[in-house]
C-alpha cells in the first residue's frame, strides 16, 4: 500500500502502511498527487492530517509537490518547519516566491473562511476585505499586504492584531538547489527574500545552498540514498548542516 491507498481504504493508521528502510527512515509510497487532488474533501483532507500528527516519530517529513492547489497548500501550512526549494534557473525562482504568496494568502484566508481550522472564526467583515483587496481583480491575487493591513486598519482594527500575528508567525525557509556555488545561490536567495519582505510583509530565512552533484543523475538509477555512498562528500555535508540547524531551530520553538 502506499499513500494514495490510504484516503480510498478503511486502512486505519498510516503507520500500517509505512515501510522500513535500510537508513533508519520509515516511508510511505506514493507522490504529492493526492495531497494536491481538488477533489478531496474538507473531511477528508483532516482525517490525513490528524493520521500524520498521529504517527509516531521524531520528525515527519513531507515532500510536497510545487502545485498552489488549496489541499497542497493546507499540508504545507500543517508543517511546523516549512521549507521552500527552487534552483537558481529564473522560471524556479518565480514558481517559488508565487508558491510562498500563495500559501500566504490560503493563510490568511483561513482566518475568515468557513474552512477555519478554528471553529466558529469565520469573520465576514474580514472576508469581504480581503476578498476585495486580494482575489477581486482581473488577475487573481493581484492586491498587496500593505493595501491589506490599511484597509483593516480603517474598517476592522478589532482584527489587526490577528492579521498581524498570522504574518509574524509565517516565516517559510528557502533551499537554492543544484548552485554551483554559494556566491551564485546567494544572489536569488536574497531576491526572494527582498521580494517577499516588500509585498508580503513577510521574513523567507535563507537556509543555504545545495551543490550540483553530477553523480546524483548515474545514482537515480540505483534505488539507495545517494549520500549513502559517500557521507563525505559535499551535498551530504551540506545536508547535515541543515539538518543540525532545522533540529536545533524546533528545539527553541521556531
Amino acid at each position: 500500500n502506499t499513500g494514495n491507498d490510504y484516503l480510498p481504504t478503511n486502512e486505519s493508521r498510516l503507520k500500517d502502511i509505512m515501510e522500513p528502510t535500510t537508513y533508519g527512515p520509515y516511508l510511505i509510497g506514493g507522490n504529492s498527487s493526492l495531497l494536491g487532488d481538488c477533489d478531496i474533501s474538507f473531511t477528508k483532507k483532516l482525517k490525513l492530517l490528524k493520521a500524520i500528527r498521529d504517527i509516531e516519530a521524531d520528525y515527519i517529513i513531507l515532500d510536497l509537490g510545487g502545485q498552489t492547489s488549496y489541499n497542497l497548500l493546507d499540508f504545507f501550512l500543517a508543517a511546523d518547519t516549512k521549507i521552500v526549494m527552487a534552483d537558481c534557473n529564473p522560471d524556479s525562482l518565480t514558481q517559488a516566491y508565487c508558491f510562498i504568496k500563495a500559501a500566504l494568502y490560503r493563510k490568511l484566508a483561513l482566518l475568515h473562511g468557513p474552512q477555519s481550522m478554528t471553529p466558529g472564526n469565520t469573520d465576514p467583515i474580514l472576508k469581504k476585505i480581503f476578498y476585495e483587496t486580494m482575489i477581486s481583480h482581473d488577475d487573481p491575487m493581484i492586491g498587496d499586504i500593505e493595501t491589506l493591513l490599511k484597509r483593516i486598519k480603517n474598517e476592522h482594527p478589532g482584527s489587526l492584531k490577528t492579521i498581524q500575528k498570522a504574518l509574524l508567525s509565517f516565516s517559510p525557509r528557502l533551499i537554492i538547489n543544484r548552485s554551483s556555488s554559494e556566491k551564485e545561490a546567494k544572489e536569488p536567495a536574497m531576491r526572494i527574500r527582498q521580494v517577499s519582505r516588500e509585498k508580503l510583509s513577510i521574513h523567507v530565512e535563507y537556509l543555504c545552498s545545495l551543490p550540483l552533484e553530477n553523480s546524483i543523475k548515474k545514482n537515480a538509477r540505483v534505488p539507495t540514498a545517494f549520500v549513502s555512498h559517500d557521507t563525505n562528500n559535499k551535498l551530504a555535508q551540506k545536508l547535515t548542516k541543515i539538518t543540525s540547524t532545522l533540529m536545533a531551530a524546533g528545539h527553541r520553538g521556531n
